[in-house]
C-alpha cells in the first residue's frame, strides 16, 4: 500500500461520481487481420503485469485516504468483443 500523491488525489475527487466514466481511462486499439491466439495473448498480458506490479494496482481507502494497492492475485480481464456484425 503506497499513498495516493496529490494529482492522484485530484484526479479521483473529480471522477469520484463518474463510475465507468472512461475519463481517466488510457486505451489503445490494433486493427488486425487472421486467427488471434486468445491463451497466447492473455498469458502475455499476465506476464507483463506480473513484471510490472504498478500495472496491477489499483485505488482504495485506508483509513479514510486514498492509496494505491498492490494485489499480485488479481489480474486484468481481457475482454473480446467480436465486430464482425457491425
Amino acid at each position: 500500500m503506497v499513498p495516493a500523491s496529490p494529482d492522484q488525489n485530484r484526479s479521483a475527487f473529480h471522477c469520484a461520481g463518474a463510475i465507468g466514466s472512461p475519463a481517466y481511462s488510457a486505451f489503445r486499439s490494433w486493427r488486425r487481420t487472421g486467427p488471434l491466439d486468445i491463451d497466447a495473448l492473455k498469458h502475455a498480458v499476465d506476464c507483463v503485469v506480473c513484471r510490472h506490479g504498478l500495472l496491477g494496482a489499483r485505488f482504495g481507502r485506508r483509513g479514510g485516504s486514498l492509496s494505491l494497492l498492490f494485489d499480485r492475485t488479481v489480474m486484468p480481464a481481457l475482454v473480446r468483443v467480436d465486430l464482425c456484425p457491425i
